[in-house]
């Protein structure tokens, strides 16, 4: 009922749409980190939180980016850029992920997170890694703003619930779709640049 209810306002209901595909993107890459860092960058769940802290503080920087450059103004302006950078960072990300390991014994312990970064081709794959992130902020937040802006006063609250359903059934895809291209022969990394 609230999302029929909802989809009566086109505007806002897009915004939701639009930021359910966000929590797709973001459920994947928290779904993938753990095994790719394991799997693909021989490194110890230590080197995953520091993927997840570079992703947390691109966030950040991205949201803080928004509102710099709307100077509080309400609009769609940047969502299309942050979707395109969201696209690039996931593509750096699968050919930093590539490109690592030269060298590497992986016959040895994993490494952990000094071990981590003291490799050069670590770098790239956290680069990446916050470059995403940025670019997620520019994109999520202002379409937050949007749709409760744009939702009726009396029914904010209909949105909100609307959008966390939404939300919640993009994350519920995102393990679907990861699970079908694990499936595939996809490995973890292929499965995230898709």
């Amino acid at each position: 009922d609230v999302i029929r209810d909802c989809r009566r306002s086109p505007e806002p209901f897009f915004a939701i749409l639009c930021i359910q595909w966000f929590w797709f993107a973001g459920a994947a890459f928290l779904t993938l980190i753990l095994p790719i860092a394991s799997q693909s960058l021989h490194a110890s769940e230590d080197a995953a939180l520091m993927l997840l802290a570079a992703f947390v503080t691109g966030l950040a920087l991205g949201a803080a980016l928004t509102n710099r450059v709307t100077r509080g103004r309400i609009d769609l302006t940047l969502p299309p850029i942050g979707a395109a950078g969201m696209a690039l960072g996931a593509a750096l990300f699968w050919a930093a992920c590539a490109a690592y390991g030269e060298g590497l014994d992986r016959a040895a312990p994993q490494l952990d997170a000094a071990g981590f970064l003291a490799r050069a081709d670590a770098w790239p794959v956290l680069g990446a890694a916050v470059l995403l992130a940025v670019f997620a902020g520019l994109y999520v937040v202002p379409l937050n703003a949007v749709y409760v802006f744009l939702a009726p006063a009396a029914e904010r609250a209909r949105f909100v619930a609307c959008s966390n359903v939404m939300d919640s059934l993009g994350m519920v895809g995102s393990s679907l779709v990861a699970m079908a291209l694990l499936a595939a022969g996809l490995d973890r990394t292929e499965a995230f640049g898709v």
